[in-house]
């Protein structure tokens, strides 16, 4: 290449066309060249990396068999470490991969780590086995392990954990972290636990917790055991197995009481008490049925 150097090391090579560039070392490192582009790259060391046709002001720290294929774009270290976008970034870790048309994508270091295509500015801080799957642009996975944002999901965060899942379709979700919680809701939300489900088609929410699910728009459940949120608005606070399905119906906890009226019904706590028409109330107790419309 025009006004390339090569300081050193072994069978590295600047090919034709490849203007401007710099091998400052290493081994079997190379640098393509393009007819129709300047090419100003740049490869500081290593063993067997390569930057290949078309990617201008791109630069390969160091590290083994990293691949650039990207203008603009950096690979700062790592192995089998491979770009295909431009203004990707790379900080180093093995065998992760940032696809194409995903501009500006990042992926800090970590193992196995991969985003998809069509990902404008998707983040992975690190960790392993962690993806952001096709068409989620600008999601962000701080790290943990086999969390993943499916497709279609932008905007959407995973800051840890793992097993953790964002569904296909949910846009703007949160898992915050925990171990295998699943997020489907738009908007929805998951502070951590383990096993909870947020589903509902709009914001839905979940604590904390083991097992707990919120089905329904804008239902919550702030923790406890296998709860579950099943009515629009609905709230459980904690507890175990306890069940809201009413609109806007609330259960405060307490083990087995349901609030299943058609409006805002409401059982505090206690045991297998049963809150059944519109606007009933039980405030504790054990076996407790309020059937009635605004029993108490």
């Amino acid at each position: 290449g025009y006004i390339s150097t090569v300081g050193g090391g072994e069978a590295n090579q600047i090919q034709i066309y490849a203007d401007h560039s710099a091998i400052g070392g290493g081994g079997n490192n190379a640098i393509v060249g393009s007819f129709s582009l300047p090419v100003f790259s740049t490869i500081a060391g290593g063993q067997y990396n390569q930057i290949l046709t078309n990617a201008t002001f791109s630069a390969i720290g160091g590290g083994y068999q990293n691949t650039n294929a990207g203008s603009y774009a950096t690979i700062s270290g790592g192995n089998l470490n491979a770009i295909y976008v431009n203004d990707g970034f790379i900080g180093g870790g093995q065998n992760n991969i940032i696809q194409t048309n995903a501009d500006h994508a990042a992926i800090g270091g970590g193992w196995y780590n991969a985003i998809g295509q069509n990902n404008y500015e998707g983040v992975i801080g690190g960790g392993y086995l962690n993806g952001i799957s096709n068409s989620s642009g600008y999601s962000f996975i701080g790290g943990g392990t086999g969390n993943i944002i499916q497709t279609n999901s932008p905007y959407s965060t995973i800051g840890g954990g793992v097993g953790n899942i964002v569904l296909a379709t949910s846009q703007f979700s949160t898992i915050a972290g925990g171990w295998q919680n699943t997020n489907n809701s738009s908007a929805g939300s998951i502070a951590g636990g383990q096993y909870n489900l947020a589903s509902g088609q709009n914001q839905s929410a979940v604590g904390g917790g083991v097992g707990n699910q919120a089905t329904n728009s804008y239902a919550t459940i702030a923790g406890g055991y296998q709860n579950m949120a099943g009515g629009l608005v609905a709230t459980v606070a904690g507890g175990q197995q306890n069940t809201s399905t009413s609109y806007a119906g609330a259960v405060a906890g307490g083990l087995q009481n349901i609030a299943s009226g058609l409006s805002q019904s409401t059982v505090g706590g206690g045991y297998n008490n049963q809150a059944t028409n519109s606007y009933a109330t039980v405030p504790g107790g054990a076996g407790n049925l309020a059937g009635g419309q605004f029993s108490f």
